[in-house]
């Protein structure tokens, strides 16, 4: 018997399952960022929870690799485990981990580009900040502090092209140079030395890079839902 699946991980993807009352295929698992707003970590985990309870995740969370053929779908698990579903119609939300799909109509080109940075010598007594440019580059920089004794989290969000990807410009190096810049312009300082605060210094120690799902045409059976 033929079924609808969604496909995706993505908050948007796991409400469209729910909602619908849709198989989904996890083609890997999107946790909300640890400075998304608690509702969304909340809802997202509510969510998974109840769909993987309720018998609705094929092949769980250990999917590797899915392929789409006219009228079926199969699902490639860790260990080689091969779940072959016939569908009615499919819901996609990402193009990530997925094989025969229609060709794209139009490459989209841009990346949701996130830096985390370490607080070197910084004095902050929020418990969370974020600070919005009009920039691409350090769209967003959070700051999280959850007690006083916990240590600063920094977690910049750019919007980037592929070829600013590659364009020192646009590098983690300058990420650290604009979000240094910012903090001092909202009034951070940096560790105290002789009597006098010094200059803030941060670190990146990661960057974690997004490309966005190109378009599709959709066809009688594949539909696609973007902007998540």
């Amino acid at each position: 018997m033929a079924i609808d699946i969604t496909f995706g991980s993505s908050l948007a993807a796991l409400q469209y399952a729910y909602q619908n009352n849709t198989k989904i295929i996890l083609n890997q698992l999107s946790f909300p960022d640890i400075f998304e707003r608690p509702y969304i970590k909340s809802t997202w985990g509510l969510l998974y929870t109840k769909l993987m309870l309720d018998g609705k995740t094929i092949g769980g969370d250990t999917v590797k690799n899915t392929r789409i053929t006219e009228d079926h779908v199969q699902v490639v698990c860790e260990r080689n485990v091969v779940n072959q579903i016939e569908y009615n119609t499919l819901c996609v939300f990402s193009d990530k981990h997925i094989i025969g799909l229609p060709d794209p109509i139009q490459e989209v080109d841009e990346h949701e580009v996130v830096d985390v940075l370490k607080a070197i010598s910084l004095i902050t007594s929020y418990k969370e900040k974020i600070i919005d440019t009009d920039d691409n580059l350090v769209k967003k920089l959070y700051v999280i502090k959850e007690n006083d004794s916990a240590a600063t989290r920094i977690y910049s969000v750019s919007q980037l092209t592929k070829q600013q990807l590659s364009n020192f410009d646009y590098s983690d190096t300058m990420v650290k140079f604009k979000s240094e810049y910012l903090l001092e312009k909202n009034n951070f300082q940096g560790h105290r030395n002789a009597g006098k605060n010094g200059p803030i210094a941060l670190e990146v120690i990661k960057r974690i890079v997004r490309k966005r799902m190109d378009e599709y045409e959709e066809t009688d059976k594949i539909k696609f839902f973007y902007g998540n």
